[in-house]
This record gives C-alpha cells, structure tokens and sequence, in this order.
C-alpha cells in the first residue's frame, strides 16, 4: 500500500496537520509506503512558508521520499506518483 500525504508550501497549518495525517497512517496501515508532496512549489502569488530543508528533513526523519510539485501547473505531479510506485515495488518480498 501507498499513502501520499501531501501539504500546501504556501501554508504552515498544512505542514503541522500532515503530521497527524502521518501519524493516523502510521497506526492504520504501519506496513504502507508514505511519501511526502509539497504542493504550490511554483505559487507566485503567495510566498513559501515552508522551506524545502525543513520538509526534507521532516521526511528524513520519518523515513520516506519527498518531492515538491505544483498540480495547477502539473509540475512533477507525474513524478509524485512514480516515485511512490517504484518504492511500493522495492519493498516487495
């Protein structure tokens, strides 16, 4: 299985509810590959409240993969779900 959880750059409230999104994942499905989507990576009209350091960190730290996209301009929304499936793949038996 595969969860993407996935949150706005251009809202820090998202960042902090993706961690209880993770969490609920987490302690419902423990055994499922998660990635982390930062969302609006090529939003011009509202500044970046999330740097990429510190979603790749977070990501890091939980241990999955990260990828920013935009999915109004379909920046790397391809991407997203490749990266998912290829993990999901790796870690068959």
């Amino acid at each position: 299985a595969g969860i993407m959880v996935v949150f706005d750059l251009t809202r820090r409230d998202t960042f902090e509810q993706a961690c209880e999104w993770i969490k609920l994942a987490e302690e419902t499905c423990p055994e499922a590959v998660m990635l982390l989507v930062a969302n609006k990576d090529a939003c011009q009209s509202s500044p970046r409240q999330i740097s990429r350091a510190t979603a790749e960190q977070f990501a890091i730290d939980h241990g999955f993969n990260y990828i920013e996209t935009d999915a109004l301009t379909n920046v790397k929304v391809h991407d997203a779900f490749r990266m998912l499936l290829c993990k999901i793949i790796e870690d068959i038996p």
